[in-house]
């Protein structure tokens, strides 16, 4: 009696998912981020959990994308990346709100039954790269403006115009000329006069005597009243 050939060892024991040598060869698959390729393994996964039979309702919700690894910046961009790609679509689009308005996205895989492959309209990987720019960039948030900061924060600050902060400005030349000339010989002597009138009969101008004490010269220990002898 002939023995069957034991086969186990060439069995394997774990689920798997099978992808297509003609899209890992594809300019779209070539392309592809690291965080698209992420959730790509993550949409796998949750598929083999109900034995492929959910494709088109694979649920996965934003906190599963984080907890696989993939970073809060790079879902959005990564979903459009792989959504014009044609590698995903996504049938049902999920909206946030209490709980009783929450619902997940619901997504499909092109490659898998039943397969659409929207890989393959990629012919280059020029075209599938300027398509992933185009993905990733398009719903890009733009810094707001800043409406409370001050218009004048940053400007080159005012010409000095030399008012209370001892600096001397320049008349405008279109103004009146100010009048920088010595008085006359008359006005001088009139002065001259003047000034010796005040000191002869004793004004403000005669200079006061200052007065000199003399320094005390006590010493600091010496007794002012001694005792008698």
């Amino acid at each position: 009696m002939k023995k069957r050939k034991n086969n186990s060892v060439h069995k394997i024991n774990c689920a798997f998912t099978r992808l297509p040598n003609g899209m890992r060869w594809s300019p779209a698959w070539r392309v592809l981020s690291l965080a698209a390729r992420r959730i790509l393994d993550l949409l796998e996964l949750e598929l083999g959990k109900h034995r492929g039979k959910n494709n088109g309702r694979i649920c996965v919700t934003y906190q599963d994308f984080v907890r696989y690894g993939i970073g809060h910046n790079n879902i959005g961009p990564a979903l459009r990346e792989l959504e014009t790609l044609g590698f995903i679509r996504i049938t049902q689009r999920g909206r946030g709100g209490n709980a009783e308005f929450r619902s997940p996205s619901l997504y499909a895989l092109t490659y898998l039954p039943p397969a659409t492959n929207g890989w393959q309209r990629f012919e280059t990987i020029k075209e599938a790269k300027a398509a992933v720019h185009t993905a990733r960039t398009v719903g890009k948030k733009t810094p707001a403006k800043n409406i409370f900061r001050s218009p004048t924060r940053g400007a080159a600050p005012p010409p000095d115009t030399g008012s209370g902060n001892g600096h001397f400005s320049a008349p405008d030349p279109g103004s009146e000329a100010l009048d920088f000339s010595l008085p006359d010989s008359g006005s001088t002597s009139k002065i001259s006069s003047q000034s010796s009138l005040g000191r002869a009969g004793g004004g403000l101008d005669e200079p006061v005597p200052m007065i000199r004490h003399a320094p005390d010269r006590t010493p600091a220990f010496a007794n002012p009243n001694p005792a008698p002898c």
